[in-house]
């Protein structure tokens, strides 16, 4: 579990609007802001289960930020953006090794802007040979083509919308290969040396 907390005091950030006699002039002006907090969490389960490894993971950014909306109405960011991911890796014979991913975001707000959701489904299929010299890679991204993404952003009377639909779909065949394992450096220098009269090592370790 991972928990971070940002303050940023009088935040400088571009203010936007557009004109009100003429509302295809947009003005853009920088000012500082009133205080931003970020806090932002990640819960990571992973469990082994014979040849199953599941890994699940939790993401939450919240923000709390205010900002001028139409009217002299404060605007603020209230949803959190939530993010799930789900890893499962099954072990198979004559190693083989099957992945799967699941990602899923559930939206939110964040400083200013209004996430859609948005999700992926990857699946991966490996296979070691030779002495696990060689790995054979067969990779599937977003199979289901479901990376349609919307956000949208609103200050004093100017709102922006983005809509994004993309075909995401790719798949891929990789080989690779080693031609020798690493190597490990010995490092001997006077320390090493006087360490090693005075028996300093073997102390240590016992």
């Amino acid at each position: 579990f991972t928990l971070s907390y940002g303050y940023v005091h009088n935040p400088i950030v571009s203010c936007d609007y557009s004109h009100p006699q003429n509302s295809s002039v947009v003005v853009g002006t920088t000012k500082n802001f009133d205080k931003k907090h970020n806090v932002n969490a990640m819960l990571n389960l992973r469990k082994t289960f014979n040849r199953f490894t599941s890994s699940l993971s939790f993401v939450l950014m919240k923000s709390f930020f205010q900002y001028p909306g139409l009217n002299n109405v404060m605007l603020r960011d209230s949803k959190p953006v939530i993010v799930t991911n789900l890893d499962v890796s099954v072990s198979l014979p004559k190693e083989w090794l099957l992945t799967t991913k699941l990602y899923y975001n559930w939206g939110g707000d964040m400083q200013m802007i209004r996430i859609g959701k948005e999700s992926s489904f990857d699946v991966s299929l490996k296979k070691t040979l030779l002495n696990k010299r060689l790995t054979l890679s067969f990779d599937a991204h977003d199979i289901f083509n479901k990376s349609h993404a919307k956000a949208s952003w609103q200050m004093n009377n100017l709102t922006m919308m983005q809509n994004r639909m993309t075909d995401t779909r790719k798949l891929s065949l990789s080989l690779v290969y080693r031609f020798r394992e690493a190597k490990s450096l010995s490092v001997q220098n006077a320390a090493h040396k006087e360490m090693s009269r005075l028996k300093i090592n073997e102390d240590f370790e016992e």
